[in-house]
């Protein structure tokens, strides 16, 4: 994280953004640029620290949580990480520690996924990571994992070209 220290502080003061919120968005959006590959969540997910990983991993809402790694709908080739909102999970368990996705991300390599319509795909370290659940295509993309007090946080942006 220190590497990117000067660059966010050159972010920050070439932005003339003065409201917080949309500050950590801005910074968000410029740091983490494009969409993380499932060998990109695993190095992240490791780089946190061991005290974080223990703690819920959310994300950028923390009412959301990481249920599970399907088949994206929009290219079949690729993964989705479901989501699920804390209160309404239904059947799905969400996965409430880091180590835990962590674990679960690392054992998803060399595995093989049905798409939505056949066809087996084998995800690798290179496959691109997609938020969204089993069916369903709405175009957001994991970008990143932040630090917080709370445990790991995951970055989400919607792909405009899609």
């Amino acid at each position: 994280m220190i590497d990117v220290l000067p660059r966010a502080v050159d972010i920050i003061r070439r932005s003339g953004v003065e409201d917080g919120e949309r500050l950590v968005a801005e910074l968000e959006r410029r740091l983490y640029p494009s969409q993380m590959t499932l060998g990109g969540l695993i190095k992240a997910l490791g780089a946190l620290p061991a005290d974080e990983l223990v703690r819920p991993i959310t994300f950028e809402m923390p009412w959301l949580y990481p249920t599970h790694f399907n088949s994206y709908r929009g290219y079949y080739n690729q993964l989705a990480l479901g989501v699920a909102w804390l209160t309404y999970l239904g059947d799905r368990a969400p996965i409430k520690a880091g180590e835990a996705l962590l674990k679960e991300a690392r054992s998803t390599v060399g595995q093989e996924f049905t798409g939505w319509r056949g066809g087996d795909y084998t995800m690798t370290e290179r496959t691109p990571v997609w938020i969204d659940n089993p069916g369903e295509c709405n175009s957001m993309m994991l970008v990143g994992v932040r630090s917080s007090m709370h445990g790991g946080v995951l970055l989400i942006r919607r792909n405009e070209e899609q």
